[in-house]
């Protein structure tokens, strides 16, 4: 299966679950940012999506100090599974053998991410540099984007979630020849993140992937919501001018 179904595959699955398990916004947004990082890795894709999503659901209640069981998160995950595959709910027993695989596969998980966790979503820090610029609909548009391209390379999955969304908004300033710091995105990013080294190398990191990605990508999901935009303005065009 390629690698954009497994990730839309575990999007799914963990939306259902979190659904059943009655966890807020906070856990599935950081529930979906983790998968989005553990899936890069080879190893995690090849436990499968159910494996996959219930261990990542697992770590993030924990990690958001909502924990749920084991078995009801294996539970639901595995419902939602036969949701979607047969059209109808199935009973589900869990066995021990199942709570012991998904203890394995929340390593694999943590070791996919570097053990990074994260509490706050990457989309909250992009909130918060554009606020800071006071920026237009424009920039805010495309950083919102970017963000969410950024977490489709190896390296912005590998960054913090901080050093992510600077590399974001710098790649739209660009984009729309804004420009905060007189030497650029280099010097912006040493005004943003000026006491933390690491962060400005994975920012820089990061700010380079998403570049590149936009150099080199045919990928209908790069800017998606953009060219959605786009479309429905053409569309809006043509029909002013039948009417005309």
């Amino acid at each position: 299966m390629p690698r954009r179904h497994v990730r839309r595959h575990v999007s799914w699955l963990i939306a259902r679950a979190c659904l059943q398990l009655r966890l807020g916004a906070s856990v599935h947004a950081t529930a979906q940012q983790t998968s989005q990082r553990a899936l890069q890795a080879t190893h995690v894709r090849r436990r499968g999506a159910v494996r996959t999503a219930s261990a990542v659901i697992w770590l993030c209640t924990k990690r958001c100090e909502t924990p749920r069981g084991a078995r009801d998160v294996l539970r639901c995950v595995i419902r939602a599974e036969a949701r979607r595959s047969e059209g109808k709910h199935a009973h589900v027993d869990v066995v021990e053998g199942d709570v012991s695989q998904l203890a394995d596969d929340e390593r694999a998980v943590l070791v996919a991410t570097s053990f990074h966790v994260p509490r706050c979503h990457v989309h909250a820090y992009v909130l918060a540099l554009l606020q800071a610029l006071d920026a237009r609909d424009a920039l805010a548009e495309r950083s919102w984007n970017a963000a969410h391209d950024a977490m489709r390379t190896r390296a912005g999955a590998s960054c913090v979630d901080e050093a992510v969304a600077c590399a974001a908004v710098a790649v739209s300033m660009d984009d729309v020849h804004v420009q905060a710091h007189p030497q650029g995105s280099t010097g912006w990013f040493q005004d943003v993140l000026p006491s933390d080294p690491w962060k400005l190398q994975q920012a820089m990191d990061a700010y380079r992937a998403l570049k590149k990605l936009y150099r080199t990508s045919t990928s209908a999901d790069v800017h998606l919501h953009q060219r959605r935009v786009d479309q429905a303005e053409r569309n809006d065009a043509s029909d002013s001018d039948a009417n005309a």
